[in-house]
C-alpha cells in the first residue's frame, strides 16, 4: 500500500520474511528483493508512471501477485 504509489510502496508482511518482485506488463522483473520487516518500504524512483505487478512470495507459501499502479506526484 498504497495504491495508486507515488514515490513508495510498504509491504505488510505478518511473521517471516518474504521474496518480492515488481515487473511490467510484459513480464520484464523491474526490480526484486527479499523483506524481513513488516511495513519495509520499497522506492519506485526511476520508474515511469504505469501498471505494474507486485510478487510476494512469503516463506512456506505460495506466491500471491497484486496490480500495482504508479503515479507521479502532484
Amino acid at each position: 500500500y498504497p495504491n495508486p504509489a507515488v514515490e513508495e510502496v510498504q509491504l505488510r508482511i505478518s511473521e517471516g520474511c518474504a521474496g518480492w518482485r515488481i515487473s511490467d506488463i510484459t513480464g520484464r522483473v523491474l526490480r526484486s528483493g527479499q523483506s524481513c520487516a513488516p511495513g519495509e518500504s520499497i522506492s519506485l524512483f526511476g520508474m515511469s508512471d504505469g501498471t505494474y505487478s507486485i510478487s510476494l512470495r512469503p516463506d512456506g507459501s505460495n506466491e500471491t501477485s497484486f496490480r500495482l499502479v504508479k503515479i507521479s506526484g502532484q
